[in-house]
């Protein structure tokens, strides 16, 4: 995917978002960034380009990551009639890797499903010096068809716990982001 310059939104670049959406554009991808503080995407460097709202990554982007601060925030974000969700494509994928409840992915679940978007929840562990050190323990869950093709994360951390849809094995995921892959 970095070869094919995959087009990567990240939605809140604070303390973990920042560093995570750094390690995606030193992995090659073209990343798209917005915070609600201007400041904080202002600071990823040139090599990331900085939108003005939400919608303009989620309009530009292939896949679409949230590291926001909470559910409420993400509700706010994703789910407003001029919000993330509403300005992705049918096909592309969204994951929250924010901590959030698990009825707040469910609704999130839901109304991207409605809208044709791939879902996963992803939240993630490890604090900032594994998101500045791409070593974040990734807790993957994926809702509804998110793996009707297997993840393309790229090495922002690993896997730490993947619950598979029916009939799907970690053997049938990608081979670099099995949960058995020491950096995948």
């Amino acid at each position: 995917m970095p070869g094919s310059r995959a087009k990567i939104g990240f939605v809140g670049t604070g303390i973990m978002g920042g560093p995570m959406a750094r390690n995606l554009g030193r992995a090659g991808f073209a990343v798209i960034a917005w915070n609600r503080s201007r400041e904080k995407s202002d600071a990823l460097g040139s090599s990331i380009r900085n939108v003005a709202t939400a919608a303009e990554v989620a309009a530009d982007a292939d896949a679409v990551v949230c590291m926001l601060s909470s559910g409420p925030v993400c509700d706010e974000i994703l789910l407003r009639t001029d919000g993330v969700l509403a300005a992705m494509r049918p096909g592309s994928l969204l994951i929250v890797m924010s901590s959030i409840p698990v009825e707040t992915a469910h609704r999130q679940a839901r109304a991207a499903e409605g809208a044709g978007i791939l879902y996963v929840d992803a939240p993630v562990s490890g604090g900032e010096k594994g998101a500045i050190d791409g070593t974040l323990a990734i807790d993957l869950k994926p809702y509804v068809t998110a793996f009707d093709r297997p993840p393309t994360t790229p090495r922002c951390g690993w896997f730490d716990h993947i619950d598979l849809p029916p009939g799907a094995t970690p053997a049938s995921l990608d081979p670099d982001h099995r949960p058995d892959h020491p950096g995948g």
